[in-house]
């Protein structure tokens, strides 16, 4: 994909998503300066999961790139677990050589959606919902 595929691309996707699947809060957002997106789903308190750190999940989650964020956001009171396209191989689209494979807002929804049925496995394991 040229450079100027990419951009309009970019203008075409919206720089945040939200949506609810299997009860779950989920988000995509565009990180600038770079322009790649981040996936993250909420938890409410009520999860076996609220408060872990990601960091304690690393090895029980698949996902692109592993998991790289766990914590609340200003405009929420769940507890998000989120992952990031920034890794080796990754394309950044607005800080790039042009190389890499540009991750884009279906691919991170799709990542979204099993990060979701994984934390629910997660939370039934602990005793959760």
């Amino acid at each position: 994909m040229s450079e100027e595929e990419l951009l309009q691309k970019i203008k075409d996707e919206s720089d945040r998503k939200d949506f609810i699947y299997k009860g779950h809060a989920c988000r995509v957002l565009r990180i600038i300066p770079c322009g790649h997106l981040c996936g993250y789903v909420g938890i409410t308190k009520a999860s076996p999961l609220y408060g872990i750190d990601y960091c304690e999940l690393y090895e029980d989650v698949s996902i692109h790139g592993g998991l790289t964020y766990s914590g609340k956001m200003s405009d929420s009171d769940k507890w998000w677990f989120g992952f990031d396209c920034a890794h080796y191989g990754d394309r950044l689209p607005l800080y790039s050589d042009g190389t890499g494979v540009y991750r884009d807002m279906d691919y991170v929804k799709n990542e979204v959606e099993n990060l979701v049925e994984q934390l629910i496995k997660l939370e039934e394991n602990k005793g959760g919902k």
